[in-house]
């Protein structure tokens, strides 16, 4: 009688502890994501991504911490953890192309004067409008060159983790960083929507004299959320794994090799968000110290709930 109450009191314990980190913060997003589609005036579009929210957390909530959890602590959990951390990116796909409906569906309003007039208040007028005389062929087609590499490093990066790296608290600090930086960047394109200078600031503004990159950098921004500007998650996303190969050179070559080149992409790719007018520079600042903060965090928390989970039960704490 004692031991079955025993494994009664320890049971949503067991069940809370079942997530890991980035599985957490996700789940928790797309809860309060859910909730907010829930109270929105009702719209039949909305009630689609309402359900589709709410299928993602049902799928992820069942197979990353259900099926795809390590049972026995003697079988090799790699291939286990490759296929759950596939599934984490899976689940932010699924939310991040339906995010051009959701924004607008829960905050129709769009404040591109308000980011507008801090960018004034900052620099006396809109970067957009000081950096015309600069804005020639060769360095848009520069910075528009580095701008498109971002999802191919980007995903490069992140999937060469998620496949590659069997030392689970090194990828749960890392993967976990990168969630915290995609929830908070998803809960700032939620309260402070907007289009971007490009938009914005149009009848002010000469056509970029760009070519093939400008083209192609467009068409890639277009399959996007279209509203998604504060913070700059190009700005941070960059800025995150710069300092993550930074902290991480000891550990291997290949990270002393990138590091270098990285940073220098990840430069051009922030001066591009500003110089190609996508983003606000008080969008650019946020997404700063939006990464900073996740490569100290990260980490950290990842470190606590893997504590946390170990005292719970799990046989593999990390991710």
């Amino acid at each position: 009688m004692t031991v079955a109450r025993g494994i009664s009191r320890a049971s949503p314990r067991r069940i809370l502890a079942a997530p890991a980190l980035p599985e957490l913060l996700l789940l928790g997003f797309f809860s309060c994501l859910a909730a907010a589609l829930a109270v929105v005036p009702r719209d039949p579009r909305l009630d689609l991504h309402l359900a589709l929210v709410l299928a993602i957390i049902v799928l992820l909530a069942a197979l990353g911490p259900g099926l795809l959890r390590a049972h026995d602590p003697d079988a090799p959990p790699h291939p286990r953890r490759v296929a759950r951390r596939m599934l984490t990116l899976a689940a932010v796909f699924g939310i991040y192309f339906q995010l051009r409906w959701i924004i607008p569906g829960i905050h129709p309003t769009d404040l591109d004067d308000l980011l507008n007039q801090t960018d004034i208040a900052l620099l006396g007028a809109p970067p957009a409008v000081l950096l015309q005389p600069w804005q020639t062929h060769f360095w848009v087609e520069w910075f528009a060159f580095f701008y498109w590499c971002y999802f191919p490093i980007l995903a490069a990066y992140v999937l060469g983790h998620a496949a590659l790296d069997r030392d689970g608290e090194h990828l749960a600090g890392f993967a976990g960083g990168v969630i915290l930086l995609q929830v908070c960047g998803w809960t700032g394109y939620l309260l402070l929507p907007g289009f971007g200078p490009y938009e914005f600031l149009r009848p002010d503004l000469a056509p970029l004299p760009g070519g093939a990159f400008l083209r192609m950098s467009s068409e890639a921004y277009a399959f996007g959320p279209l509203r998604d500007i504060f913070p700059s998650l190009h700005t941070a996303h960059m800025t995150y794994l710069t300092l993550h190969c930074l902290r991480s050179r000891r550990r291997h070559l290949l990270y002393r090799i990138v590091a270098v080149p990285l940073a220098f992409w990840a430069s051009q790719i922030v001066i591009a968000t500003v110089y190609l007018r996508w983003h606000y520079v008080i969008d650019v600042l946020a997404g700063l110290a939006l990464a900073a903060a996740c490569v100290v965090l990260g980490p950290r928390l990842a470190r606590r709930w893997a504590a946390f989970r170990t005292a719970a039960g799990e046989v593999d704490p990390w991710f």
